[in-house]
């Protein structure tokens, strides 16, 4: 997702939050206004609209804060690195904007073309990639196994490591 789609989706759904708000609001009030009436009839539209939003706000916190394939691009460094066996290889992502301090790694499958991301970290911007074994890569600190998808992604872990890790050519 590029940069400017994965902006327009987040205020898009800010605008979302805020609108799931006001109809909670409205729903509240509606309610309580009816309590005071003493009428029998609950307000179902500004309800089903609170249930709706808040559903769809929902899905997209959910995805922001827990899916790898969720991510905007990013700039493409310029360097891949092919692995020994000639089947994969890994190309890193740095942003600019949001994500400005943090980079991506993926792994294409060179007969497929396939890409998966499989490394999000922050206070990184070229990381480095060194090929251990067969389908073994260490990236930056990371060594992941691509046979057994192994993914890193930073808001996994419970340790914050503020320094940079070793950096690739950007």
């Amino acid at each position: 997702m590029s940069e400017e789609k994965y902006e327009m989706l987040l205020y898009l759904m800010i605008a979302g939050a805020v609108a799931t708000a006001i109809c909670l609001m409205v729903f509240i009030l509606s309610f309580v206004g009816n309590l005071i009436k003493k009428s029998k009839r609950p307000p179902k539209v500004s309800l089903m609209l609170t249930i709706i939003g808040a559903f769809a706000v929902g899905i997209y916190c959910y995805n922001h804060f827990n899916n790898l394939d969720f991510l905007p691009k990013g700039e493409l460094n310029p360097s891949a690195v092919v692995s020994p066996e000639g089947q994969y290889k890994i190309r890193t992502y740095h942003y600019t904007g949001l994500f400005y301090r943090t980079a991506r790694a993926e792994v294409v499958n060179i007969e497929s073309g396939k890409s998966k991301t499989i490394y999000f970290n922050d206070y990184d911007r070229s990381p480095a990639v060194q090929w251990i074994g067969n389908g073994v890569v260490k990236i930056g600190r990371e060594t992941l196994d691509i046979s057994k998808n192994e993914v890193f992604d930073f808001r996994d872990t419970s340790h914050e490591n503020k320094t940079l890790p070793p950096q690739g050519r950007i």
